[in-house]
């Protein structure tokens, strides 16, 4: 069966042949899909348009988070995010800072008939690296050279600033296209068609302001499905009686909306639910779990509210921050055992080696807890060029 694209109603293509629609934007770890909605040409479009600014302004989030994207890839790596002792840092998926690039100064003293190279780099592996490029350029072996002064420091930055941005029009239809895209997963393609849905559709595409559409919410969601404090969540309702049908958007366990989806539905009661886990791809859809109440039928689509956006994004953020805590504690208890175990391996595992091994990890979260700087001078014989 031939299907016309429903956004711009001229491109037509095979069921299930069209472009590949994500549910929850793949960006934000969206794994659900159809391919019975539109065209490739207004996928790229509205990709452009609506979806990239909607991934954008959370893409902060999504870093602390370290999700994986529904194309499996690790979330962005936020290039020069901020600066450090005039040294520009990125944030890493986890929220990890790491200088952004490394620095090698290279003085030739002529008189002397010596090379001196100095590298700063983010690990030994790329010192290693580095001074093995600058010795090949050179014409020189590891043996013909000499180790100075070498220092190991761990550096925080005092703070870090960032902007998560929801009160776009063009973020809010995306998230309405969210809600659209879901309940199209569960109707057939004539009823999508209908008309019925034909506000929704002109909102989305931008012919329409229809700020009556979608709005930021408090009330309270269903409890199913429920599968993760970071995850993304539709929840579709259609109601015979009612004749409307609303969609509620939920992302990152926090930040909720309400896309009123139509007004004249003509099709039988619907209730779904569908959740995805961001952080790891687990996904789950519920059926009649997610009945709605009177509280979720009364309420109006008004557009934004500042004061809603800003208490759910302190909580959303708050959550995303904890969790970088959480891989951040984690990352360094596995370093620092696993540099002691290098150093003391060949020994038994005594309660005085216990104890050391504990008192390393206790001061290494201190440090990361209370944003100490640490700096250790590593003797050269103690420093190998592999």
């Amino acid at each position: 069966m031939k299907l016309t694209c429903i956004y711009c109603k001229t491109e037509q293509f095979d069921q299930g042949k069209g472009s590949e629609e994500h549910v929850v934007l793949s960006s934000l770890g969206g794994r659900k899909s159809s391919r019975s909605i539109c065209c490739q040409k207004c996928n790229i479009e509205l990709g452009k348009e609506i979806d990239k600014p909607l991934a954008e302004g959370l893409r902060i989030i999504s870093t602390f988070y370290g999700i994986i994207t529904g194309r499996g890839k690790e979330a962005a790596t936020l290039k020069s995010y901020g600066t450090h002792n005039g040294r520009n840092f990125d944030l890493l998926p986890g929220g990890r800072v790491e200088l952004s690039r490394v620095k090698i100064d290279r003085q030739i003293d002529e008189e002397k008939g010596v090379v001196n190279i100095s590298v700063r780099a983010r690990n030994v592996d790329e010192v290693n690296k580095l001074l093995k490029q600058q010795l090949k350029s050179l014409g020189k072996g590891i043996e013909d050279i000499q180790i100075g002064e070498i220092t190991e420091s761990v550096e925080y930055p005092k703070s870090i600033s960032v902007s998560i941005d929801l009160g776009l029009v063009s973020q809010h239809r995306s998230i309405a296209k969210t809600a659209l895209t879901y309940i199209a997963t569960m109707i057939s393609p004539e009823r999508l068609r209908s008309g019925c849905f034909s506000n929704i559709i002109e909102y989305i595409i931008g012919s329409e302001e229809a700020s009556n559409s979608i709005s930021m919410t408090q009330i309270n969601f269903p409890p199913l499905p429920n599968i993760s404090d970071a995850q993304h969540r539709v929840i579709i309702s259609a109601s015979e009686d009612k004749k409307m049908a609303i969609g509620l958007v939920e992302l990152f366990g926090g930040l909720k909306f309400m896309v009123a989806l139509t007004d004249c539905w003509e099709g039988p009661n619907l209730q779904k639910g569908y959740a995805v886990n961001p952080l790891n791809g687990d996904q789950v859809e519920y059926e009649d779990t997610v009945n709605l109440n009177d509280e979720h039928w009364s309420e109006k689509a008004s557009g934004f509210d500042g004061g809603i956006y800003l208490e759910m994004v302190r909580k959303v953020f708050g959550a995303a921050f904890n969790h970088h805590v959480k891989l951040e504690h984690e990352r360094i208890i596995s370093e620092v055992t696993e540099e002691f175990f290098k150093e003391f391996g060949g020994e038994d595992f005594t309660d005085e080696l216990k104890m050391k091994l504990s008192s390393r990890i206790a001061k290494a979260i201190a440090n990361s807890v209370y944003k100490i700087n640490e700096y250790r001078i590593i003797p050269p014989d103690h420093f190998k060029i592999i």
